[in-house]
């Protein structure tokens, strides 16, 4: 019986300790993943079913080798992660690296190889993902070597020394290329990483090499350090600094909000949760875990929404403040919500569910689910360690002693690296009680005095530190009274032989410097009489430039005001004529049928092209730049108008913001016309639904404009000689640009326009400068 209330006081200093640590181990693993290697940027979800149809409608290998690594993208960044989406985005991937392999893009072949080693790392097994490390280049290569050291080292595995070794190969290969590249950035992250590793190993040179890696940061003026924090937090919390951890977590937050960073605000948020429950502040911790549920529910983060963590963290706390029946119900409703996928997720809500019912005195359901995940973890040699553990803990409360003694020495098997020395020392004393209970007393004393060992040698290293810090105190206070000494002596010295050379001295001085004086002050007056006749001089000649120069700007302002004025004017009576045209053309269509009148419409079409140039050239400052974003939409909206805001037809535009020359505006103008009004006029002259796709980017020396509609099809074929009206315009307008045009009716009508781009400088007018 006194066994049983000492192991119930103790289980009450140590067993939530215990705890902590196994949810920091599992949830910082997922909190380092896009920090301790890079990540792509996610292309938006909603581009999924566009890039579909695209794979489907497009012949070009190199253009679908791109539109394949978008897909594998999304699919790999959504935010409850899936093996089936796992599965298709590394399929996606290997085909974008087989096409670009196969035209020559070397950027889209490594980009696509690194997200197949991103899918293959959650996949498993991580072999797999090692196995395209020779096909990478140097930097992609730094990348993959990173994800790599990073699986390794989070991964909840029962031989976690070979874990920790091998993330320290991959992560020392990472430093060599980084160094050799001299990429700083690159260099610091891995320098980071392999602290974090030296942490895990009980390296005593990991606080100083993480707090190197911060200074660094900070020389650098990083901004996202809540990234380093957060890491640096969770191995002052593993060393048992609690106070330290709980100020760089809350120095991550302010972080966090000062930078803005979504991405990294729901891991944060947790990690704080946990660090604050370690202090028993479980019910302080709550919204911050809430408030991490709520940002992965909006932004893929680091931990998906469905991985079991959140409601291991989140039960935890509800069971520490007694609500048994609450966190019983939540873990249900999470199960329900988000079935685990595999094996270590069902391990993970049978341990959950086990402490739960353990927690409510229910111990035939907790003995249930703890012996089923012992004995499936150890069939599939996964997730052993925890098993154990919590077998062990539940017989020992159950006071079965003999059942308990077999698997806490069953615990001693497990590498020593996975127990922190908390757990170790609760450990030594479980297996003193179930020792002690079954008779193995020399057992007992051996267990009790490691137990004390430990405390002993903690005190010994904490009072040694204490010593070795004072007297490092006294030393240098003693070498500072010795160097005040000597200089109090020096300068004794020192003015004693001043006070000397100053009386041999100071006759001659005297002598000196009055026939210094006399030269000195007779060379300041000849100089001062100099330089007051040079600035005389010059100020008159400087009087007579700057009236010359003022009187030429004022003429030159005044020419130029009336430069600006006249082309306005001609620009605002041009758009006058084009709109009488446009009324006497329209006039005239009243009296027309069939061909005439739609060859009168597309003449309206043409000249309001031209006329909505005019408009804006003589409203707008800017005289010669047209901005092609506002001018497009405004012409698309127009057409859509004049052909009665057909329902069948939607119109989907991209139109990258820009500014053109007002000649090439025109030419544009007038070929997204003849597109557009062909598009609407003939492919879905069968009533069918559809959708045209008018897209206007700018590359790095070309603009590219295109139309594309999903009709019936064009009759014509590229570079065919058939006349036609529009396609002869088009190709006319793009000739002058001397650019390049291609026509597609295969299948539904695509028109591809490209011109080089020239650089425009800014005109500003009078009244900016």
């Amino acid at each position: 019986m006194l066994l049983a209330n000492s192991w119930s006081l103790m289980c009450g200093v140590l067993n939530f300790r215990h705890w902590v640590v196994m949810c920091l181990l599992v949830f910082f693993s997922l909190v380092c993943k896009a920090q301790n290697f890079p990540v792509p940027i996610p292309v938006r979800a909603d581009h999924l079913i566009p890039i579909e149809i695209s794979l489907k409608t497009t012949k070009s290998d190199a253009q679908r080798a791109v539109l394949q690594l978008q897909e594998a993208n999304i699919l790999y960044n959504r935010p409850q992660k899936k093996i089936a989406d796992l599965t298709e985005a590394l399929n996606s991937a290997m085909k974008a690296a087989i096409l670009a392999q196969k035209h020559g893009n070397q950027r889209v072949y490594n980009d696509a190889l690194y997200m197949a080693a991103l899918a293959n790392a959650d996949l498993g097994p991580l072999a797999r993902a090692a196995t395209l490390l020779p096909r990478l280049n140097d930097t992609t290569r730094t990348n993959a070597l990173l994800l790599l050291a990073h699986h390794y080292w989070w991964r909840f595995d029962d031989d976690k020394a070979y874990d920790y070794r091998a993330a320290l190969t991959y992560a020392e290969e990472a430093l060599r290329i980084s160094e050799t590249s001299n990429n700083i950035y690159k260099t610091l992250l891995t320098r980071r990483i392999i602290a974090q590793i030296h942490g895990s190993l009980r390296n005593p040179s990991a606080g100083t090499e993480f707090l190197n890696v911060i200074k660094s940061y900070k020389a650098l003026r990083y901004p996202y350090m809540h990234y380093v924090y957060s890491q640096y937090a969770y191995f002052l919390t593993n060393t048992g600094k609690q106070n330290e951890a709980v100020n760089y977590s809350l120095a991550a937050l302010k972080s966090v909000q000062a930078t803005k960073d979504s991405a990294a605000a729901g891991d944060v948020n947790l990690f704080h949760s946990i660090i604050i429950a370690e202090n028993d502040m479980f019910s302080e911790s709550m919204p911050y875990a809430f408030t991490a549920i709520d940002y992965y529910q909006k932004f893929p983060g680091l931990v998906s929404v469905s991985d079991p963590f959140l409601p291991l963290v989140i039960s935890h706390a509800m069971r520490k403040m007694g609500d048994n029946d609450r966190s019983l119900a939540y873990i249900h409703a999470t199960m329900k919500k988000y079935p685990p996928q595999s094996l270590d997720e069902r391990l993970l809500y049978m341990s959950m569910l086990g402490h739960t019912y353990r927690e409510k005195k229910m111990y035939d359901s907790a003995a249930f689910f703890f012996n089923n995940a012992y004995r499936i973890a150890r069939a599939n040699h996964s997730s052993t360690f925890r098993a154990t553990r919590d077998v062990g803990h539940l017989y020992l409360e159950l006071e079965n002693y003999d059942v308990a003694r077999k698997y806490l020495y069953e615990s001693l098997n497990f590498p020593a690296v996975m127990y922190s020395s908390a757990e170790t020392k609760q450990l030594r004393f479980e297996m003193f009680m179930a020792d002690s209970a079954t008779g193995h007393y020399k057992a007992a004393l051996k267990d009790m005095s490691k137990f004390k060992d430990i405390d002993n040698a903690e005190l010994r290293a904490a009072t040694n530190k204490h010593i070795r810090e004072l007297e490092a105190k006294y030393e240098n206070a003693l070498k500072e009274v010795e160097i005040r000494k000597a200089s109090d002596h020096i300068k004794l010295l020192g003015q004693q032989n001043a006070v000397q050379s100053l009386r041999i001295s100071h006759n001659k001085f005297i002598t000196t410097i009055m026939i210094v004086g006399l030269l000195t002050a007779a060379f300041i007056i000849v100089t001062i009489f100099y330089f007051y006749r040079q600035k005389t001089t010059q100020s008159l000649k400087i009087s007579e430039q700057a009236e010359t120069i003022m009187k030429k700007n004022d003429l030159l302002e005044q020419v130029l005001r009336e430069k600006d004025w006249l082309l306005k004017e001609v620009n605002h009576r041009v758009k006058n004529n084009l709109h009488t045209i446009l009324s006497l053309l329209e006039a005239q269509a009243q009296n027309l049928k069939d061909d005439a009148l739609e060859a009168i419409e597309t003449s309206q079409h043409r000249i309001f092209a031209v006329t909505l140039i005019h408009k804006k050239l003589y409203t707008n400052d800017m005289a010669d730049l047209i901005d092609m974003s506002v001018y497009m939409t405004e012409l698309i909206a127009y057409l859509k108008e004049g052909f009665g805001e057909p329902q069948n037809i939607r119109i989907v535009t991209d139109i990258q913001p820009m500014e053109l020359l007002a000649s090439r505006a025109i030419s544009l103008g007038l070929i997204l016309n003849e597109g557009l009004t062909n598009a609407m006029r003939y492919a879905f002259a069968d009533g069918r639904n559809g959708i045209i796709w008018v897209s206007l980017r700018a590359t790095e020396d070309r603009i590219h404009l295109n139309i594309t509609d999903n009709g019936m099809g064009f009759p014509l074929k590229i570079n065919t000689s058939e006349p036609h009206m529009g396609t002869a315009i088009m190709r006319g307008l793009v000739d002058e640009m001397d650019g390049e045009i291609t026509i597609d009716g295969s299948k539904g009508t695509e028109i591809n326009v490209s011109f080089e781009r020239i650089i425009q400088l800014p005109h500003y007018p009078l009244e900016a400068v």
